[in-house]
């Protein structure tokens, strides 16, 4: 899908993903290159999310992004969230997400999978809204649907590797929302390294047949 102006393609993209069932909601994410684009687009599907009556006024707390640096996010009963580190004691891993259930003063009941578990703010602080998340993060998951956001102007960053790992981590739908399908079209035709297994991570979840016609386009 190419829409040329950075406004109206996140539009679009938030508008793609708030139209969906709560349970759809659930079985799809969004995944981006930048980090920049990421904290844009999850700020954006808040807004609306709220504008909808979906979310609840929220409560703000200071977190951590994955190299400590601090912030400021305001979790809602219903929020999608992402960890960014391991932690052992609570059996979390970097990457996990997970939907929060209930706030009770700085913890938050977060639910991941088929397990409910608590996570005290103030002793586990890496964590961030889980709507969209960068491809670097999204290695170890599989969804229904993801939507994907690709700038021609990020190129460095539009690889094949990446593109693989983008499209590998759906079961059923990927839709790319770009601002130049010929140029992107033309970056992710070359590898930028040696592939790992990382890299294909899960990727047997999807057709072979159709991983293979998504990347001759």
């Amino acid at each position: 899908i190419e829409i040329k102006k950075p406004k109206a393609r996140f539009e679009a993209i938030v508008k793609e993903y708030t139209g969906l069932s709560a349970k759809e909601q659930q079985n799809t994410v969004i995944l981006t290159a930048a980090n920049k684009d990421r904290i844009k687009l999850n700020q954006d599907i808040r807004s609306e999310l709220k504008s909808q009556g979906v979310l609840p006024a929220g409560k703000e707390f200071k977190v951590e992004d994955a190299k400590g640096r601090s912030q400021i996010r305001e979790f809602s009963k219903g929020d999608k969230v992402i960890f960014l580190a391991n932690d052992n004691r609570m059996d979390l891993r970097n990457g996990k997400t997970g939907i929060i259930q209930e706030i009770r003063d700085k913890t938050l009941i977060v639910k991941t999978g088929d397990k409910t578990i608590e996570v005290d703010l103030s002793r586990y602080k890496k964590i961030d809204h889980g709507y969209a998340i960068t491809t670097h993060k999204s290695q170890s998951i599989t969804v229904g649907r993801v939507l994907i956001h690709m700038d021609s102007k990020q190129a460095h960053m539009n690889t094949r590797n990446s593109y693989y790992v983008d499209i590998s981590r759906a079961k059923y739908e990927v839709k790319v929302f770009t601002d130049n399908v010929k140029e992107i079209r033309n970056q992710v035709r070359d590898f930028a390294r040696k592939l790992t297994s990382e890299d294909f991570a899960k990727i047997e979840t999807t057709p072979k047949k159709t991983l293979s016609q998504h990347v001759e386009e």
